[in-house]
């Protein structure tokens, strides 16, 4: 069990100011300082409250949750481990997305359901010295947090999920098992072959578990993470991934063993080895042993043991070799090499299949780029949405503290640009699409600071892509992940200690704002002031606004900047409140932008709550790099 160092501040704001959950009453905080103090300048947000737009709810954010190493602690002993799911509930995590990113594109449903667990491929490439890609990553030996551990987890936070479903090892058909392990009532198998709905039930939960959202693959756009599909031509690679590939031949591939993709597989002498070919599904299979052909069968019965043979499963990619009764058993230390030709459908097909199984779902591309929306429209295709991965990736660490703030937020401003035409590209296509954000960040090497990932500064990055996914009407923007080895997760892990970094504070301020309900409102920013150098400024200021059920006006907003405070003046129409109302603010508490959050200091980072006055004529501070969130009373 995870040891916590996160109830000290929420236990000191609530003796004080009564609950944190938004519905504290404003007499009882203390009072708002009038915003005479000196400021850099003010930035006025101009909202229509009339102009309402989608509805916003508490499950509109959340995070990653990864399978490995048992979610990374917040698997213990068989069940949620109850700290992580406490600091999780505290952080009003609204959604846990699964298997988990890159470490999932070769994910198998099969191998992490049942009682008979097994190993799965994690599939990070880089590469090597002749530009060839490579894997480069152990294998995870079993799987104790599959989709049922999930699922539990997320029903003890109170929480929904996202699932990913692989692309590039998959068919259709397996997308669709995703869709019946989890949608379909118990003693149902609408995708034929296994009955995936009865092995859910065999795992704890007879009743569907009704996940609404799915994503389909995870960041093609990327070479690393195309493995079959064109790594030299974006808009080859695009085609495969819409259209699928059926005649592309990948020769003298090397074989997999145990999950183990790293050093092509070769006999150990043993009867009855079983290989796994990387990019089913496949055919047309031709395999050597040593240079030399062995014949494919159906069955090894019926041979026997002087014949080179084996058998394959073109959908699963599963090779078989005899025992030495029943086919020839490969010398110990044979090199196997295997040449096919892809079978793989494209990105309609799968949707398709999936829809069969449940037809109310949601799947989403994750080639979250315009030209994904593009394609579609010139082939007539919808689609229900596109995922986008706004992450700045550092090509090189820092020198000083103020340039590693100013590529933190001058990155995040041009992943907001790259943002805005996403939606735009798919705004613009038939079927009302939508965009929606499932990892974001900044990442990278960066010697300067150890912890520098858990960082107000970090954090800030984190909420400034939350705030521009409100702003774009995105249909859920989640970042980061939930637990990970080291302090870069949301709970940051030192040791046995579990923390609530800045960002989780963010989670839990904006979360409080959204479980309020309501819809977003028109609301724009002028008189904005840039930052940082001229090679690459941003906006000091990120706002975004909500009406919500009770007719109170939410102001969510970031100040980006290291050193600077702005005064953010709000300019409502259609809107009577004069000011009254409470304040949230997140920010360091000695000041600096590189705090964190540590077991020794857990409140480096805190969430500071006051009683706005209208006498401020809905004029307010807002801090250098911090988050504040206005609730202004009708």
């Amino acid at each position: 069990m995870r040891s916590s160092a996160h109830f000290a501040s929420a236990v000191l704001l609530a003796a004080a100011c009564g609950p944190l959950d938004g519905t504290e009453d404003p007499a009882q905080l203390p009072e708002e300082a009038l915003t005479a103090a000196p400021a850099a300048g003010t930035v006025v947000l101009a909202v229509d409250a009339a102009a309402l737009g989608a509805k916003v709810g508490p499950h509109d954010t959340g995070t990653n949750h990864r399978f490995e190493q048992s979610a990374f602690g917040a698997w213990h002993q068989g069940a949620p481990d109850p700290a992580v799911v406490a600091q999780t509930q505290e952080a009003r995590v609204g959604l846990l997305r699964w298997p988990g990113g890159t470490d999932a594109n070769l994910f198998s449903l099969a191998r992490a359901t049942g009682p008979n667990r097994g190993c799965q491929v994690l599939p990070f490439r880089s590469q090597n010295a002749a530009g060839a890609w490579v894997f480069d990553t152990a294998p995870q030996k079993s799987t104790p947090y599959g989709p049922a551990e999930h699922m539990r987890f997320v029903e003890a936070v109170g929480a929904k999920a996202n699932i990913q479903v692989p692309f590039v090892n998959a068919s259709p058909r397996d997308a669709a098992d995703y869709v019946e392990y989890f949608n379909a009532p118990a003693g149902t198998n609408p995708n034929g072959g296994v009955a995936w709905a009865d092995v859910r039930a065999s795992d704890g939960h007879p009743a569907p578990y009704g996940i609404h959202l799915f994503e389909l693959g995870n960041e093609p756009y990327y070479a690393g993470q195309r493995y079959w599909m064109n790594d030299t031509s974006q808009s080859a690679a695009l085609d495969q991934f819409i259209d699928g590939e059926h005649r592309q031949r990948l020769n003298d591939q090397p074989l997999g063993k145990d999950c183990d993709y790293r050093t092509p597989a070769t006999s150990d002498g043993s009867a009855s080895q079983v290989f796994q070919i990387h990019y089913p599904p496949l055919k047309d299979v031709a395999l050597t042993v040593d240079g030399a052909a062995w014949t494919r069968v159906a069955s090894l019965a019926g041979h026997d043991g002087t014949e080179r043979v084996f058998t394959v499963d073109v959908g699963t990619g599963e090779v078989g070799f005899g025992d030495g009764a029943h086919g020839r058993i490969p010398p110990a230390g044979a090199k196997l090499r295997v040449s096919y030709t892809l079978d793989h459908a494209g990105f309609s097909e799968f949707v398709a299949a999936m829809k069969r199984v449940d037809p109310t779902i949601d799947v989403c591309s994750s080639w979250g780029r315009p030209e994904f929306a593009a394609g579609m429209a010139r082939r007539g295709q919808r689609f229900d949405c596109a995922i986008a991965h706004p992450y700045t990736i550092f090509q090189r660490s820092a020198g000083t503290t103020a340039e590693l703030w100013n590529v933190h937020m001058g990155g995040e401003e041009d992943e907001g640009a790259k943002l805005r035409e996403l939606v735009a590209a798919v705004n613009k296509t038939p079927g009302r699409p939508y965009v929606a954000a499932s990892e974001f960040g900044a990442i990278g090497e960066q010697t300067l600071l150890t912890d520098w990932a858990a960082t107000q500064m970090h954090a800030i990055y984190m909420a400034s892509v939350l705030a521009r996914g409100l702003h774009q009407r995105l249909g859920y923007t989640q970042g980061g992940t939930l637990t990970a080895a080291g302090s870069r997760s949301v709970l940051s892990s030192f040791g046995d200690a579990l923390v609530p970094s800045a960002h989780a504070r963010i989670l839990e301020t904006l979360g409080a704002m959204l479980e309020r309900g309501g819809h977003h409102v028109r609301a724009n920013l002028m008189n904005n002031v840039s930052e940082g150098p001229a090679a690459s400024p941003f906006a000091a200021l990120l706002a975004t606004a909500t009406i919500d059920e009770t007719g109170a006006l939410n102001v969510f907003a970031v100040n980006r900047s290291r050193t600077n405070r702005y005064r953010l003046k709000v300019d409502a129409s259609h809107f009577s409140g004069k000011g009254d109302g409470t304040a949230w603010r997140v920010n360091s508490v000695d000041g600096s932008p590189f705090a964190v959050n540590t077991p020794d200091h857990p409140d480096a980072v805190v969430i500071t709550k006051t009683h706005t006055r209208p006498d401020n004529q809905l004029t307010f501070a807002v801090d250098a790099h911090s988050v504040l969130w206005l609730r202004l009373t009708p």
